[in-house]
């Protein structure tokens, strides 16, 4: 059940029956929701957007996307490098010590 501000009776008149419209509330002393404005829904401000808008965000968003993807393929890039030269660096440690310990055993011998 719709309780409503006795003052609405001019703006209920611009109502259809199965229109769409916009209530703005507000709760009464006892606490119950009273309609207070009401206004048809093609009569509201809010612009709706366009197919250009629209376009416009999907691009954007697709930029975005495909900054983020080429800064990730660089990154990648970069921590393979990283990984390369810590491996050759593992390796070269390692023959290292194999000669270390080769002289080591030739001494003890």
């Amino acid at each position: 059940m719709l309780t409503a501000d006795p003052s609405l009776g001019s703006q209920l008149s611009e109502v259809k029956a199965g229109g769409h419209v916009k209530v703005s509330y507000k709760k009464n002393s006892s606490g119950q929701m009273i309609a207070t404005k009401i206004a048809p829904a093609d009569s509201l401000t809010a612009r709706q957007p366009d197919l250009d808008d629209l376009i416009r965000v999907t691009q954007a968003r697709y930029a975005d996307a495909i900054r983020a993807y080429r800064m990730a393929q660089q990154q990648a890039a970069t921590l393979a490098e990283v990984l390369a030269v810590a491996e050759r660096t593992a390796d070269d440690m390692k023959a290292a010590m194999d000669e270390a310990q080769r002289s080591l055993r030739d001494l003890l011998n």
